[in-house]
Formats: C-alpha cells, structure tokens, sequence
C-alpha cells in the first residue's frame, strides 16, 4: 500500500518543468515562506504583545518536533525511495539519510496547530502548506507516505503537548 500511494504521487515528478519546479518550490520554499509570515505580526508594534508568547511556543513546537523526528530516525532506519527503488530519482539533491518519520512533516504540521490555535484565521492555511510540502516531498521521492503520516501524527502530538505544557491564554488568540 505504501509503494502504490508512493507511486501515484511520484508519477507527477518528472514529467515537464513546470511541474518539477512546482514541486520542488513547494519541497524546500514554500517552508521559508511560512516561517518569514510569521514575522509579520511581530513587525506591527500593536500586536508585538500578543504574538511573542505565540511566536514562542511556535518555535519551541517546530524545534522540538524536528529534534524528536530526527532522534526517532536512527530508532526506524528507513531507506529514502531513490536509495530503495532503482526506478525513483530524486528531482533534486538530498541527504541520504533515513527518511522515518519526515522532519518537514512533523515540523510544520506542529507548526499549523500551534498557529490554528493562536492565529485562527491563519490556521488553515499554514495546515494546507503542511499538507502541500509534505506531499511534494513524496513526489519528489524522498519520502515515503508511512514518513508523512507518522510525522503529522508526531507533529500534532508535539504541538498539543506544547500547549498543554504552556498553556495559552485566550488574550493571546488574535481574531
């Protein structure tokens, strides 16, 4: 199951320019873009007070994620799908360490949650950019759809531990 889901994201690689750049626009850039909007309340010095704790927790939660998903890795050596498959190449160089869970996907699906949470009309926006980077890394075949499923589920677990840890107070939600 896992290698036919793979193949019918994979199908979409290499099949003309712009689908290539679309994906790897959205694998490695469309992140940075969602991490600089972030900024964007810090920057409006009447919502400085409201977003640092947010911002904060932001930060915590993507940081922790990555780190857990990155420890878990050497736990569940998986091989990448252009070191496993003869038949999947890569559409652009990548390190070629283990590939569960995938850090992007634990990363930014904690990085929605906590922004859903804290910035509601933000929220499903940075969840369909989770979606979308973690899917363009399929197709890009470094990972493995078992990769991006179990890295949304960590993330979620992360993001959710985060706020029951630090709790939130409702001042802090901007409408």
């Amino acid at each position: 199951m896992n290698n036919a889901i793979f193949n019918f994201f994979y199908q979409f690689a290499h099949q003309s320019v712009v689908t290539d750049w679309l994906i790897k626009f959205s694998a490695n850039y469309l992140a940075w873009v969602l991490i600089a909007l972030l900024f964007w309340p810090l920057l409006r010095a009447v919502e400085y007070r409201k977003s640092f704790r947010p911002f904060g927790l932001m930060v915590l939660a993507v940081i922790s994620s990555a780190v857990l998903a990155n420890l878990i890795k050497n736990f569940f050596p998986q091989a990448r799908p252009f070191m496993a498959r003869m038949d999947v190449v890569a559409l652009f160089p990548q390190v070629a360490d283990g590939s569960f869970p995938s850090a992007h996907a634990t990363a930014f699906m904690a990085l929605a949650v906590i922004v859903w949470r804290f910035r509601p009309k933000w929220g499903p926006w940075y969840l369909a950019g989770a979606v979308v980077i973690s899917l363009a890394r399929v197709m890009a075949g470094f990972h493995w759809p078992l990769d991006i499923l179990a890295g949304w589920v960590l993330g979620i677990i992360v993001a959710t531990c985060v706020i029951r840890i630090f709790g939130y107070n409702r001042r802090d939600v901007a409408a």
